[in-house]
């Protein structure tokens, strides 16, 4: 039964890679052939991280796990493409082959654990009909009128009655449905560039946490922690250290590492007090929040 479910999982993977027709003999052969094998042990390895969860339970260490498989398969993939030196550049294939892998696994673990997927009764090729991409839902559950008056849902088409995306999951600072690890928050404030060389500065030696990757994370990253359900602060529970709970005014702002196209001396940045998402603070004057990052695809 097992296999048959990792037969399936493999599927979409393989027809990626054949997506062009390559001689069988020689360097493209022979990169399509290492980048299968790269694939494979991919896959492989982020079973294991899913069956050692489903003993532990343990979604810190899962997370952490699957970075790791993923750190060695980009590595991997960039070794491959080296040696052929041009002869099966990627087209986007790796991060296709790699999303693919992910979500198979998900799939995988999911129904090995007796539940049922949303929307794929049945075997798991049910599933090739499931949404790609579906963004976290807001948190936002009330209806208001455009007075401002509370309203029942029901029938509005508002984003308090339908709840569209994913259910937010967080556990020790690492989002389970985006991938992305979250630091301890700096003291104090900087400007752009002071926020850039904290951050930057994590890194060094043996880094933090183990870890050297960390980031100052772009504004969709940062806007992801935003919940829209509630303010002061606007972010969940697990996060509620990035706001301070004083009132409209406050400004536990953090920044981001997106330019802002209006002005490029201005950069975009996040209030976690009112879930507001703006371009106009200036990279060398204003002095905001920082927040590093690392994971995600």
């Amino acid at each position: 039964m097992k296999n048959h479910h990792r037969a399936v999982a493999l599927i979409v993977v393989t027809v990626l890679l054949a997506g062009s027709t390559l001689a069988s003999t020689g360097p493209d052969a022979k990169c399509q052939s290492d980048k299968n094998k790269a694939a494979g042990s991919y896959d492989y390895c982020r079973q294991k991280v899913e069956a050692e969860f489903a003993t532990t339970d343990d979604e810190l260490a899962r997370a952490a796990r699957f970075q790791r498989c993923q750190d060695r398969y980009d590595r991997k993939w960039a070794s491959i493409e080296g040696k052929a030196a041009g002869a099966c550049p990627s087209a986007g294939d790796q991060a296709a082959i790699r999303g693919a892998i992910d979500e198979a696994t998900t799939n995988l673990a999911t129904a090995l654990a007796g539940a049922q997927l949303a929307g794929c009764p049945g075997l798991l090729l049910a599933c090739e009909g499931e949404p790609r991409g579906q963004p976290l839902a807001t948190g936002q559950s009330g209806c208001w009128d455009s007075d401002g008056l509370a309203v029942t849902c029901a029938g509005t088409g508002q984003d308090g009655e339908l709840q569209k995306g994913r259910s937010r999951s967080y556990v020790d600072g690492v989002d389970t449905q985006t991938g992305l690890m979250w630091h301890i928050p700096f003291s104090g404030t900087y400007t752009w560039d002071g926020a850039l060389f904290q951050v930057a500065a994590l890194n060094s030696g043996a880094g933090s946490g183990g870890y050297t990757d960390w980031r100052l994370p772009n504004v969709n990253e940062l806007r992801s922690l935003v919940l829209y359900g509630t303010w002061n602060p606007a972010v969940p529970p697990e996060f509620s250290f990035l706001g301070s709970g004083g009132g409209l005014f406050t400004s536990h702002v953090y920044w981001s590492s997106t330019t802002s196209q209006r002005s490029s001396y201005d950069a975009w940045a996040v209030n976690f007090d009112t879930g507001q998402v703006s371009d106009f603070y200036a990279k060398n004057q204003d002095a905001l929040f920082v927040l590093a990052v690392r994971g995600g695809s």
